[in-house]
């Protein structure tokens, strides 16, 4: 899997826009027709994933060589939506039921669905929302503001905790995380409980019984819910802007000069580093953002300078999507599917990638 796409093959199989700000943060809506990107002045992008030429239906390979050949796109590639009426977005969460909401900078919250039709769901409230979490099980919502976490649903709304929270995630089964300086607190329809730990911030991942977050310090850690063991990693290069607990059991994390990638089975509780993937190889430089396939054994992570790669869990083999140009890659997700990835760069490039068979082979 040592193998490597020129940049020009990369944008055959892309499709890239040019935003004016750097782009903080690019999701897909729950059924992976739909493409956001918010950029760091607060605006927002939509495009639609369905392709009018893509990348499979203009690759051949040439029987006398048997080497696989794409052709270039020969119409133009439409404009991303930009939808109107909106404040500065200061956080975005996907709607299990379609569309995206929209946390403003003027506490208000908006309803955005896939082609860019806004509905207000809730008037500006003074405070920006800070950071916001959707239950997928029934579309609660959850809302950080100055000082206080507010949950609203039914038509209402109550104060969960107070508190200033980093982060917020439900998990599957209702119960609300909420990152804070002082620890983790677990709403579940009791008293919240306080979990400490090490200067904890967002982002946060949860599945099942685990849930995993990004230390100040920085570093990460891990929270066994039943039990409540603690691991943490501390000691990172750089902060982990992406944490992720993948399918199969892993843990998967950015800001190390090595993508870390951790089995579940051996969880890295008193020390013990059994369970350590070695994924892809050491570098120079850290990883800055990290995506898990959905149903592959595959993670996708960039590396300070912009260089992209693909390579299974626990294998030092690495695919080159793209190499270093300087550019450095600021957010990163799969398609639910995983035959779509959408990326965004410090330069507030925007772009939805394709990728064909013969890449996971």
């Amino acid at each position: 899997m040592n193998q490597s796409f020129s940049p020009r093959l990369l944008d055959l199989l892309a499709r890239s826009w040019q935003r004016p700000a750097a782009i903080a943060e690019v999701m897909f809506d729950a059924a992976g027709t739909a493409i956001l990107f918010r950029d760091a002045e607060g605006d927002l992008a939509l495009g639609a994933v369905a392709d009018g030429e893509p990348a499979s239906a203009r690759m051949r390979m040439e029987g006398d060589v048997g080497r696989m050949t794409i052709r270039p796109r020969r119409r133009a590639l439409p404009p991303l939506i930009e939808p109107e009426a909106l404040p500065a977005a200061a956080a975005v969460a996907v709607l299990p039921r379609g569309g995206f909401v929209v946390g403003g900078a003027d506490g208000s919250v908006h309803q955005v669905t896939p082609r860019g039709q806004v509905v207000r769901l809730h008037a500006a409230g003074g405070d920006p929302v800070q950071a916001l979490a959707v239950d997928p099980t029934d579309g609660r919502l959850a809302l950080a503001l100055q000082g206080r976490v507010v949950l609203r649903e039914n038509g209402g709304k109550g104060t969960v905790l107070e508190t200033r929270a980093r982060a917020l995630a439900f998990a599957e089964d209702g119960t609300l995380a909420i990152s804070t300086a002082d620890g983790l607190w677990l709403c579940a329809g009791q008293a919240p409980r306080r979990y400490p730990l090490p200067s904890a911030q967002g982002p946060l991942a949860l599945s099942g019984r685990w849930i995993a977050g990004a230390c100040e310090d920085p570093g990460i850690w891990l929270l066994e819910r039943d039990s409540g063991r603690l691991a943490h990693l501390p000691g990172f290069p750089t902060a982990s802007r992406s944490v992720l607990l993948a399918s199969g059991g892993t843990l998967v994390a950015s800001g190390a000069f090595r993508l870390v990638a951790w089995s579940l089975d051996r969880p890295p509780f008193a020390g013990d580093h059994g369970g350590a993937l070695a994924t892809g190889t050491a570098s120079a430089v850290a990883v800055t953002c990290a995506a898990a396939h959905p149903t592959r054994d595959l993670v996708a992570f960039s590396r300070a300078g912009g260089e992209l790669v693909l390579a299974r869990l626990g294998r030092p083999e690495e695919l080159v999507l793209l190499p270093g140009s300087g550019d450095e890659i600021t957010a990163l997700a799969f398609a639910p599917g995983g035959r779509h990835m959408g990326l965004g760069t410090a330069s507030g490039l925007a772009a939805l990638v394709e990728l064909p068979d013969m890449i996971f082979k």
